[in-house]
């Protein structure tokens, strides 16, 4: 009989070894950058989050309706990212890496304590740790609130577990601040009072405890022992819908008619299955099937899933574990599941993160069971009791002598899918290096993904190639012309290749599509602006002597009017040759940068007139615009404040679309 203190040692090697191989399947993602997919909105260009943490950030943290969630747990996470470690993704990636470790760790500690089989909590605590599906969740830092949510998840299931085995209104009272702090972190955690009731049926066995003090029956007391904690999930859903419904995150429901939403959400819950079992394709993003799927997979997914339920049926009595993983399976996917459709992906690999859980424990219960009931599998580490109740069915048959078993055969399957694993999260973490490789990956294991093309196009713009950028861009039209931010970029990088009249007509496009899009508009006005000025600049060209600076300038403002952005920036050039304190010059000299889509350039030679010239009004509305667009919002709003203290006030469409993107304080 192994004393305590060796299984206590017993416990911390595991618990060491968990951790050293959750690193070892992840340790690429701390050389992996942003992404510009959530990342820009939820850390680098959200000033409440770059800001750090302070009383303004954190009351902004509790706002309903940013980026359709209400996390302010999670939004401080970021924040205490951001005052730890500055912009650089390394800190952000390491505390998501951290944080995963922890919560494999606390699983096993926590599937230890309830089942009492410690080597089958640790193999479900390593699938959890570096299954390839989670790979999403752990190496893309807007994913924050999967693993800070999954860490409030597992502690308040392990606060359940000792309220359960001594009951007192401190052990509940812990329970309920815990899940409240979940809660704030990831509102999906709004399923885990059901869970506990899973919990009570196995392993804790609650509802076949009698007590004879008690009138109520067992299961009227555990239904009612959860009414506060479903009261705050009901008050988490109410504060995710409205966000949901401010942030237009909710698809209308005549866009997804119910029966494709069904289908989907069927083909969902057996696709995630496959999935876990065979975790190749992996892709950032999965198209929404919006017009159906095909019936053959609608009905290959309602018959497996028909088929798993009734063996966990049939089962129900001598595997409990089955019944418990399968219905946490089922139970956690349902708010993402896409009955309600949230987003316009089909399905994505971080939603697995919790529900997983439970067809992991399903599986290293039932396996081993099954295989020595046969007679296949002999008793050893991952042949425990699989609950701490008596066993219903009768002891197991001996193996036969001829059947041909190696010995510990279960421990070299575990670490060879282990390793298998370990592998393929560490190819896949690699996908996540940046955006470049993250959507070439999707275009090569997906079809038709519009999103994938469009945010390739969005970091070519980004790194300023912008006629790589049109070509994603165009592929993203010909499968969703109907996404008025898609036209908006796509004329963006027309304006920085000079093509101002197939840029107008993209803008007109975008508003014809999104009247509300500010920036569209502001746009379009710019350039309609703009073309007038050519006009008016046509007679300044060819005038003016070759050392006459403002002859260079009007030269250059009318060959930048007429979309000869490269030929006016040469000229901007030689006026300041000639004239190194010719503020206008420097100005204009950004505005041209800013059309090329330089706007670190344009923002740089902005301060240098201001710099010449502090009262340059014009050059303060520059700044505030190039700023807008590196969505620096904050400083924007002090270049606006002062263009009104000098006496001009901004273009009212700018200030509308800055508005949308930070309220003026």
């Amino acid at each position: 009989m192994t004393k305590p203190a060796e299984n206590r040692l017993v416990v911390i090697i595991i618990a060491i070894a968990l951790a050293a191989i959750t690193l070892a399947a992840f340790a690429r993602v701390l050389g992996n950058g942003f992404v510009n997919y959530d990342d820009p909105k939820y850390v680098m260009h959200n000033p409440n989050v770059t800001g750090g943490l302070s009383l303004a950030n954190l009351i902004w943290a509790f706002n309903v309706g940013y980026c359709s969630n209400w996390h302010p747990l999670t939004w401080i996470s970021h924040m205490l990212d951001c005052t730890l470690f500055g912009m650089r993704p390394a800190g952000h990636h390491a505390m998501n890496l951290l944080l995963h470790i922890v919560n494999a760790v606390l699983l096993f500690l926590v599937l230890n304590r309830m089942t009492k089989s410690l080597w089958r909590s640790a193999f479900v605590a390593a699938l959890f740790a570096i299954h390839p599906l989670h790979v999403e969740s752990v190496a893309w830092i807007a994913e924050r609130k999967d693993v800070l949510g999954g860490l409030l998840w597992i502690l308040t299931m392990g606060a359940y577990v000792l309220y359960a085995e001594s009951p007192s209104w401190k052990r509940y009272s812990t329970v309920v601040i815990l899940f409240a702090l979940g809660l704030m972190a990831k509102p999906m955690l709004v399923t885990l009072p059901v869970v506990l009731l899973l919990l009570d049926y196995w392993p804790l066995n609650r509802f076949a405890s009698t007590d004879k003090k008690r009138r109520t029956s067992p299961s009227w007391r555990l239904v009612r022992e959860k009414v506060p904690l479903l009261a705050l999930a009901a008050g988490s859903s109410v504060l995710t819908y409205i966000a949901q419904q401010r942030g237009e995150a909710v698809s209308p429901l005549n866009l997804l008619v119910p029966g494709v939403r069904a289908a989907n959400s069927l083909v969902s819950y057996a696709t995630y299955v496959l999935k876990m079992f065979w975790p190749g394709r992996l892709a950032v993003f999965y198209p929404h099937p919006l017009k159906g799927l095909p019936s053959w997979e609608i009905v290959g997914a309602g018959l497996l899933l028909v088929a798993i339920s009734l063996i966990v049926f049939l089962l129900r009595k001598r595997a409990p574990y089955l019944v418990f993983g399968w219905l946490w399976y089922l139970i956690t996917l349902l708010p993402v599941i896409g009955l309600v459709q949230v987003g316009a992906q089909a399905w994505a690999d971080r939603y697995t993160y919790l529900p997983l859980i439970g067809l992991f424990v399903a599986v290293t219960w039932g396996i081993p069971d099954a295989l020595r009931s046969m007679g296949v599998w002999g008793y050893g580490s991952m042949g425990e009791a699989g609950s701490p109740r008596p066993p219903v069915s009768p002891s197991p048959r001996r193996p036969h002598p001829h059947t041909p078993t190696l010995p510990h055969s279960h421990t070299l399957a575990a670490l060879a899918i282990i390793a298998a694993l370990c592998a393929g999260t560490c190819i896949q973490t690699g996908y996540w290096k940046n955006s470049f490789t993250l959507f070439e990956r999707a275009l090569a294991v997906t079809e038709g993904n519009y999103t994938a093309y469009m945010n390739m196009g969005a970091a070519y713009a980004d790194d300023h190639q912008y006629e790589r950028a049109i070509g994603y861009y165009e592929e993203t039209l010909k499968l969703r012309p109907d996404l008025p931010t898609l036209h908006y970029e796509y004329a963006n990088s027309l304006m920085a290749l000079g093509r101002l009249d197939d840029a107008m007509r993209e803008y007109e496009e975008a508003l014809f599509i999104d009247p509300e899009l500010k920036e569209a508009r502001y746009n379009l006005n710019a350039l309609i602006a703009k073309q007038e000025q050519a006009r008016q600049a046509q007679a300044l060209l060819g005038k003016g002597g070759p050392d006459d600076a403002v002859a260079h300038m009007n030269r250059a403002a009318a060959l930048d009017a007429t979309g000869k952005a490269n030929e006016a920036v040469r000229e901007y050039k030689e006026a300041i040759r000639l004239k190194p304190d010719f503020a206008e010059a420097h100005s204009n000299l950004g505005v041209a940068y800013k059309e090329m889509g330089n706007f670190d350039a344009a923002i740089r030679e902005y301060r240098t007139a201001i710099r010449l010239k502090p009262d340059f009004a014009e050059a303060h509305n520059n700044l505030a615009i190039a700023l807008y667009f590196k969505e620096n919002y904050a400083e924007a709003w002090k270049e606006v404040y002062e263009c009104r203290r000098l006496g001009l006030e901004p273009n009212p469409d700018f200030l509308d679309a800055l508005s949308q993107k930070m309220p003026d304080k």
